[in-house]
This record gives structure tokens, sequence and C-alpha cells, in this order.
């Protein structure tokens, strides 16, 4: 085996990338929901240096690989298989329609119709071409714009580091059994990650402190309405809410693999994903014992849908059935002993938010759509412009909508959210074409299940403006991307 110095320069770039930017990706997913939820400009601009150091990483091993004639190899293979053309077309598609939505929001800001100045509390307008794109407040929109080229960066570059390891850990890739070694090493931070957040959260909740993390004030808020490192628990149960069914179909997935494995006899101790069993249990009732209503039903909606797909499905045992149904068991008591009793009063007035009038804050923003429908007012600009739309002027500011699929239209408009929706869309569905790393249904659907979560918690809340959570939503689209069914 050819040691670093006895490999050409090129490999040993490659190696030096490949490594440097799969450290800062995982990083950057292990540390995103502890640096208070990535909610404050310091952490997203951290969480960005990261994402734009990785995306850096997979543009030199691109060029490494354009440079060593591995690309066009690759397009020979796609060529002879006419099986792989589709899925080549999908992922050519998702790379356009990122550098579409890229484009959309630096075209909105360059274009911008006006600038808002928070110490003045006026805009500053400017001459803009109507048939573009803009927006109401450049600042904000370029601050967008950054945020989202970092989790492109984010996106792709995880995608390529899973999919495109160095030549040596390529044939440890080729499995049979289980997911590659790169997909367990990621939801391994993962898991760790998340069950470390909801244990902590949860004994700060039992203890009644007033400080996130038990070292850093809010800035607003009250402490009943925190939990772990996140000052609005919503947010932490959304954050739970598309973690934890990973888990449990890591979980499978390892026990399908261990199935097959041969294992010593002088093994001490149980299999490892035995682990993930109780991981899941715990994040899985964060939400519950968070006191968030909305957390707590679409807990309950994700543990009816899991139980579904592995009680009901063909050729499973009677042993991963019993383990479902009892992991669910378990869910809800833990949950229902340490927080019923603070989110049972809540779940009677679950659509009424205590920030606003949701009658009123939705039909104004209903207006603003009305309005400009084709571009939005730009991205970001939701929390400038509102204020101008308040029809009643005892209504609160906002931030944020409380909808981000309203929000979503209000801010990039149809243009700009049929971009974002038909990029989900071919995300979502790239499993059915061959190309990818052949898994099983169940993980498969286990992720769905994360993602519809997510999406529907972010029809009555905000996840999407949290960076935290979009950040491992796009993750899990990432790992979703690089994932086909297994051909018979």
């Amino acid at each position: 085996m050819p040691t670093n110095l006895q490999m050409p320069a090129i490999h040993r770039l490659y190696r030096f990338a490949d490594r440097a930017g799969g450290a800062l990706l995982l990083v950057h997913i292990a540390l995103a929901p502890w640096l208070f939820g990535a909610t404050e400009d310091w952490s997203v601009q951290f969480l960005n240096m990261l994402a734009y150091g990785a995306g850096a990483c997979m543009f030199i091993k691109w060029l490494v690989r354009w440079r060593s004639g591995a690309l066009a190899v690759e397009g020979i293979w796609r060529d002879r298989d006419d099986r792989l053309q589709p899925g080549a077309w999908v992922v050519r598609g998702m790379a356009a329609l990122t550098l579409l939505v890229l484009f959309y929001c630096a075209v909105s800001a360059l274009n911008a119709r006006a600038t808002y100045d928070p110490t003045l509390e006026n805009f500053a307008y400017h001459r803009h071409v109507p048939w573009l794109p803009f927006t109401y407040d450049s600042t904000i929109t370029w601050r967008a714009f950054a945020n989202y080229l970092a989790l492109a960066c984010l996106f792709w570059g995880m995608r390529d580091w899973l999919l495109h390891p160095p030549r040596r850990e390529a044939r440890e890739s080729e499995v049979v059994l289980g997911l590659p070694p790169r997909f367990r090493t990621l939801f391994w931070t993962i898991t760790i990650s998340a069950s470390l957040l909801a244990v902590q959260g949860i004994f700060q909740k039992l203890q009644g402190t007033d400080k996130l993390l038990w070292f850093r004030s809010m800035y607003a808020g009250r402490s009943q309405d925190m939990f772990g490192p996140f000052a609005f628990r919503g947010n932490a149960a959304q954050y739970f809410n598309l973690a934890w069914p990973l888990i449990l179909g890591f979980w499978w997935t390892e026990r399908e693999r261990s199935r097959l494995m041969k294992w010593t006899p002088d093994k001490i101790g149980g299999r490892p994903h035995t682990l993930l069993l109780l991981c899941t249990i715990f994040t899985a009732a964060a939400p519950i014992i968070a006191s968030s209503a909305g957390g707590t039903l679409v807990t309950l909606l994700l543990l009816g849908f899991s139980a579904f797909v592995f009680v009901v499905r063909r050729g499973g045992t009677w042993q991963t059935r019993c383990t479902i149904l009892l992991v669910c068991v378990a869910v809800l008591s833990l949950g229902g002993a340490l927080g019923w009793d603070q989110v049972a009063p809540r779940m009677r007035t679950l659509f009424k938010t205590p920030y606003a009038n949701p009658n009123v804050l939705y039909a104004d923003a209903k207006q603003m759509a009305l309005d400009y429908p084709l571009y939005g007012i730009g991205p970001g600009a939701f929390r400038v412009l509102y204020p101008l739309y308040r029809t009643d002027l005892a209504q609160p500011w906002q931030a944020f909508l409380h909808d981000d699929w309203l929000e979503t239209r209000v801010t990039f408009g149809w243009v700009g959210s049929m971009l974002i929706l038909s990029l989900l869309g071919l995300a979502l569905t790239r499993w059915f074409l061959v190309g990818g790393i052949p898994t099983r249904w169940e993980m498969v659907a286990m992720l769905w299940i994360a993602i519809g979560g997510c999406l529907a918690h972010a029809k009555f809340s905000f996840p999407l403006q949290v960076y935290s959570i979009l950040a491992l939503l796009l993750v899990q689209l990432a790992v979703l991307s690089g994932l086909s069914r297994p051909e018979r």
C-alpha cells in the first residue's frame, strides 16, 4: 500500500480536500443546533464559513476528477447504460435549479426596489427594472443570498463527500450489507449530537433553569419557552422531529446488517445498533417534554407512520414489529411522564399562536402575496414590509409569518417558489431511479417521514427560517438524492 509521499501530488491533493471537506461538513451538522439553534448572526456566519470551506474542498475535488479524467470515465459509463440516464438528468436538474435559486436571490438584491434603514425606520427607494425579481430591502436579501449560498455548498458538498470517496475508500463503499461507511459516519454524527441535545434539554427542563445550556441568559422570551439551546421550544421540537425518524431508520439498516454478519461468541455486551433505539426514544420524547403542542402532535403522527412502515411491511419479523411497538410505548411513556402536565393545556389552543392573532396575520400576508404575485417582495424581506400591511395597529410586529409555505410565496413569489418546490421534488423522488447507492425502501421511508414532518411543521410555524433545522433538512435531502431503489 503506497504511503502519502509515494502517491502522486494530485492524489494527495484530492485526499486532503476530501478529508478537510468531510471534517467541515460533520462539524457543521454536529455543532449547528448547539450554537443556540443557529438563530443569531454570529453563529450563522460561523456555520456559513464552515460550509464555504466545504464547498471550496468540493470544487478542488471536482477539478482533480476533471483533470485526471475521472469525470470523463463517469460520463462514458453513463452513456453505456441507458438505465443511468434518467437519474443523471435528475441530478443535473437539481444542480441547475440550485443555480437558478441563487441567481434569483442575487438578481433580487441587485435590482433592489428599496433598502430599509432600521435606525430611521424608513425606506430609501431605488430605480429598478420592474419585470425582474426585486426586493424591498437589499441588505437583508444579500444576507439571505449569503446564507443560501452556504447551504447550497452544504448540500452539494455533503452529496459529493458521500458519493465520491478516494479510490481506496471507494472499494470499502461497495458494500452489500447496510449503508456505505460514510453514510454510517454521517448518521452516527447526527444521532450522537441530537441525542445529547435531547438529554441536555430534558435535564435543563426538569431543573427549571432560566439559562440556555445552563450558562446563557435569554435575550427575549420566557424561560418556560426554551428547551436546550433553543430559545423557542417549538424550534427544538421541530429539530428533534426531523432527527429521530432518521435515527430509527438507521437502527433498522444496522439491525439488518448485523443479522447477516458473523459475530464472535466472546463479544461482550450487545451489538452497537441497539444503542440507536435508546437514542430514538430520547429524541422522540423530547418534543413532548419540551411542552410544544405542535411538536407533540407531529410526534404522534410520525410515530403512527413509522409503526405503519415497520409493522405492515411484507417480510418483517415479529421481533421487529414488537421492537417498534415497544419504542412507541416508551416514547409516549417517557414524554407523558415528564411533559404531559405542561403540554396538555397547550394542546387545547394548538392552532393559536401566542405571538399574534393568526387570522389577522395570515390575512395581511395573503394581501402581500396578492400585491406581489410573480416575484414576491424579495428573499428575507417579510420582516421589513409586514408593518406596512397591518390592518390593526395593535397587531405586534412579526419577524416571521409562522407559515413558511405562505412566507415563501410572499418573499419569493410564484416564480421563486416553483424553483424551490421543483428542487425539493427532484431530491425526494431521486430514489426511484437507478444510479445511486442501492437502499431498501424502509430507510428511505423514514427519511420521507422526517422531511414530511418538517414540512407539516412549516405550515403552522417557521422551521425553515431557523438555520440549524434547514441545514439538517438539506443534509437529509442530500442523502436521499444519493440513494436508489435496489435493482431486482
